[in-house]
């Protein structure tokens, strides 16, 4: 894939708790990367629960050669954060194609 199809900015977050005054373990999302990816819009997913209407937006990041990324992390992008869903290197040493998953 090459560079210009990367035209998104996103960030990859981990989450790393501490502790509040009460000593109470409260989430803390640090940037594990920052870096230029590829959108794929996947298409929407309809679900019912509880009798209640709810929606999801998935689709997949693609990144260059990325190791150390997990489902227990997060994507940041355009002010929205996305549920990783799973990660899989594309090709051996290539690119990382990241699915993701924002509930609406």
């Amino acid at each position: 894939m090459d560079a210009g199809s990367r035209d998104k900015n996103i960030i990859i977050q981990r989450n790393t708790p501490t502790q509040n005054a009460y000593g109470e373990e409260i989430e803390h999302w640090a940037t594990l990367v920052d870096c230029w990816a590829m959108f794929v819009p996947l298409p929407s997913i309809e679900k019912y629960r509880a009798a209640r209407e709810l929606s999801s937006t998935v689709g997949d990041f693609i990144i260059g050669s990325y190791s150390g990324i997990t489902v227990e992390d997060r994507v940041s992008w355009n002010s929205i954060y996305w549920d990783i869903t799973a990660v899989a290197e594309v090709r051996r040493g290539g690119d990382v194609r990241i699915s993701v998953e924002v509930k609406q």
